[in-house]
């Protein structure tokens, strides 16, 4: 009787024990996805905070930015000035102009063409011989 009645205890546990087994697994797989996404979330949260820190930083350049257009546009107006100048006195021969200025650009792509060429600020001249005194 007592030897049934260990078998029975034993054949129980085992019962219990499948389970059991089964859920610590299941516990530990749990951990594991907990970190990697605990993981994923502190890299989000930098990538935020480094984002939030470079918008600051462009949105605190921006007036100073704004500040400096009308010393530029006026540098470059005195550069258009000194250009035509020297054109129309003839110091230097072989001088065209701006290359903005030698050619027609629709309206509706200045202010995009103006953006990606840079180069329309460049004079063009006959020679490299004719460009080394502006130089």
């Amino acid at each position: 009787m007592l030897d049934n009645n260990l078998r029975r205890c034993k054949d129980e546990f085992k019962e219990f024990e499948r389970p059991d087994v089964k859920c610590r697994e299941d516990l530990n797989h749990l951990k594991q996805k907990i970190k990697k996404l605990t993981d994923k979330i502190d890299k989000d949260c930098q990538k935020i905070s480094d984002t939030t820190n470079e918008c600051e930083e462009s949105a605190n350049l921006i007036p100073k930015l704004e500040k400096d257009i009308p010393s530029l546009q006026q540098l470059l107006v005195n550069e258009e000035k000194i250009l035509e100048e020297i054109k129309e006195a003839n110091v230097i021969d072989g001088i065209y102009g701006r290359m903005d200025d030698l050619g027609a650009i629709d309206a509706k792509y200045d202010v995009s063409i103006s953006t990606a060429c840079a180069g329309l600020d460049y004079i063009v001249v006959e020679t490299t011989a004719t460009a080394k005194p502006l130089v």
